[in-house]
């Protein structure tokens, strides 16, 4: 098993609390979860605790998968919007980033490895 925790991802992709709260980013891991549960046909439990300090107990199979949306998720929220102000940066020079294309296609490759296992499981 597995724990996940909103540090967890933020300290996996070089974030901080000045760049998202932890409770902002509980919000997003439970989204990759529920994403995850939808797509694949799983019932992976959201986080519990409390707000801030919220886990998620998963086996190893699942966890590479909410890590990788979950930080992509993280990512959107850090680099979304109009107060993003970086010179020369454009949609299409994030969405042809290596990291992004390498990720996405790992939670995509994930999830569908994820409907086979528990199709065989199930």
């Amino acid at each position: 098993m597995t724990s996940i925790t909103a540090q967890n991802i933020l300290d996996e992709n070089g974030y901080t609390t000045s760049d998202i709260s932890l409770i902002n980013c509980e919000r997003l891991i439970d989204n990759a979860i529920d994403y995850i549960n939808l797509m694949s046909d799983r019932n992976i439990s959201n986080l519990a605790g409390t707000e801030g300090s919220k886990t998620v107990n998963v086996n190893s199979e699942e966890a590479p998968i909410i890590k990788f949306l979950a930080g992509l998720l993280v990512r959107a929220y850090k680099d979304k919007g109009p107060n993003t102000a970086i010179s020369g940066l454009s949609v299409t020079t994030l969405i042809q980033d290596p990291q992004y294309d390498l990720l996405k296609g790992a939670v995509e490759k994930g999830i569908q490895r994820l409907r086979e296992i528990q199709v065989s499981y199930g």
